[in-house]
């Protein structure tokens, strides 16, 4: 029962959290990956757990290089054309 309602709220607070944020953000979406780990061995659910906490960090840095790439983009747009 403990990990359906820690999804239940997560779900709840990440809707919210959107909601409130407004429409304005074009990068902002929805996206929960709910994963059952399927082994018994404490050492292989550990270890999956830090590889999907590597992955989520990766793709963060990755969205970071391209924002800065297209705020660098549009800035130097914005001067050639002043």
């Amino acid at each position: 029962v403990g990990v359906w309602s820690a999804l239940a709220t997560t779900e709840s607070w990440i809707s919210n959290t959107l909601a409130s944020s407004g429409d304005d953000n074009p990068y902002k979406r929805k996206e929960v990956t709910y994963v059952c780990e399927t082994s018994t061995e404490s050492s292989f659910i550990v270890a999956g757990l830090f590889r999907r906490v590597k992955e989520a960090r990766q793709v963060g840095e990755l969205h970071t290089i391209r924002q800065k790439q297209s705020n660098s983009n549009s800035n130097s747009n914005s001067n050639s054309n002043s």
